[in-house]
């Protein structure tokens, strides 16, 4: 069981979880950093540093850490005398060199247990931070929220501060009776590090050894992260925004314009975190110097005379943090107004369409008039000719004829009877109009209900 259940509110053991980790292998190496004053003399600044694999068993983690090799530590004699300053650093750095998929989704593999173990047993991390660490979800819960606690001696003065804020898993023990600061950042962007790295290194290692520094410049790192990707959406934004190219496929377009709002909206999110953890470090600033003036002496007159403008610099941080995300917003919104530019342009594309097959299928109404009338007036013509045609047929009448006389001369001649032709032709015929008329009339009339009864449904 764990020791050191520092918040009795909440459940000391972590939760149990179940991963898909099944050929996956414990990978990972540390970072530790430490440094301290008061060895060769009160201003002298100790730098400490060692760095080595996970897999190695406990005691040898804690055996290493505890036997500093020679070689690894160096002393500068930096610090101004009646500056205010922390005794003893400590930082450790945790990272899981392995990702894989597991069900559901894409995690890092959890912090093993020995490794929890060693952190709590060497550095009283509490089963809080621990179990939040076990789970190893990326994004999402896979954040923990900004934490603060408040450790009270036997007269009821504050004489600690412990908690552990977003985004970086990031655990903070402050010491203010003995000066002492412990951290532990698991999964610390390497940049960050590095730039920790070399300051602790550097000829002014004593500037970590500010009260909260390291906060401050976990939280730049952070920023200016999220500046890069700020930038590099801002380029693609911008260059829709300037492109004179009607030819983009619409659909290849959209898409990438709805995957670029997407990481705006990201980026949004996680300035609103970034935001509300420059907020937690000044409450945190507050917290730590009321506390460390209420345990010591002539505190206010050290913090008024070592110039750290910690305040000042988060508060600057927040202001350019905010100053980003508007400028966040304002990108998410010109991408929305660049996919409503691209829906507005496919639909004039499809209007002008329409409008073509529109003239097409009109010239081809025209074109099948045409031939419709042609039609008719071939139908009209044969119904004209056909009545007597049939009348003349049907008995057989002959009217004219062509005969030859004695002397051999053609003589011709026309039937007396051919006005029964026209007597029994004539009104024939005109009743057949009449019918197709009649007919024709009736058609285009239900046509035109049928129609009607359409357009009301």
């Amino acid at each position: 069981m764990w020791s050191f259940p520092s918040y009795p509110e909440l459940d000391p053991a972590p939760p149990s979880f179940a991963f898909n980790d099944s050929g996956s292998k414990e990978i990972g190496h540390f970072s530790f950093l430490q440094l301290s004053t008061g060895h060769a003399s009160p201003h002298d600044v100790q730098v400490d540093t060692y760095s080595g694999l996970l897999d190695q068993n406990v005691e040898e983690l804690q055996g290493h850490i505890q036997n500093w090799d020679a070689s690894h530590s160096r002393s500068y004699p930096t610090i101004p005398s009646g500056s205010f300053h922390v005794g003893l650093l400590r930082l450790l750095f945790v990272e899981m060199d392995v990702y894989y998929q597991g069900t559901g989704g894409r995690f890092k593999p959890p912090i093993p247990t020995r490794i929890c173990n060693w952190l709590n047993q060497q550095f009283s991390v509490p089963p809080v931070f621990l179990g939040h660490l076990a789970r190893g979800v990326i994004g999402g819960t896979g954040y923990t929220a900004n934490a603060l606690f408040r450790k009270f001696d036997s007269e009821g003065n504050v004489k600690g501060l412990e908690g552990f804020f977003s985004r970086t898993a990031v655990w903070f023990l402050h010491d203010l009776q003995t000066g002492a600061s412990t951290y532990v950042i698991v999964d610390c962007p390497l940049h960050i590090r590095d730039r920790i790295l070399s300051i602790a290194t550097g000829k002014n290692p004593e500037k970590l050894l500010q009260p909260l520094f390291l906060d401050v410049l976990v939280v730049d790192g952070i920023g200016w992260s999220l500046a890069d990707l700020i930038d590099n959406s801002r380029d693609a934004i911008v260059e829709y925004e300037l492109s004179q190219n009607t030819s983009v496929d619409t659909s290849s377009g959209i898409r990438a314009l709805h995957r670029l709002s997407q990481t705006w909206h990201v980026i949004s999110g996680d300035l609103s975190n970034l935001e509300e953890r420059l907020q937690y470090l000044l409450k945190l600033r507050s917290e730590y110097y009321a506390a460390s003036e209420v345990l010591h002496e002539n505190i206010s007159r050290k913090i008024s005379e070592s110039g750290c403008g910690i305040e000042d610099s988060v508060e600057f941080l927040l202001a350019r943090t905010r100053g980003w995300k508007r400028w966040a917003e304002n990108y998410n919104e010109r991408t929305k107004i660049q996919i409503n530019l691209f829906f507005n342009l496919s639909t004039q594309a499809d209007n002008r369409t329409n409008l073509e097959i529109a003239r097409l299928t009109g010239d081809i109404a025209v074109d099948t008039q045409k031939d419709s009338s042609s039609m008719i007036t071939m139908a009209a013509v044969t119904m004209f000719f056909l009545p007597g045609t049939f009348v003349s047929a049907l008995f057989s009448m002959v009217f004219f004829n062509i005969d030859f006389g004695p002397n051999g001369e053609s003589i011709f001649s026309v039937s007396n009877k051919l006005w029964y032709f026209a007597v029994v032709t004539v009104p024939l015929t005109l009743a057949v109009f009449i019918v197709w008329l009649a007919w024709k009339r009736q058609r285009i009339a239900k046509k035109d209900i049928t129609k009607g009864g359409s357009i009301l449904q």
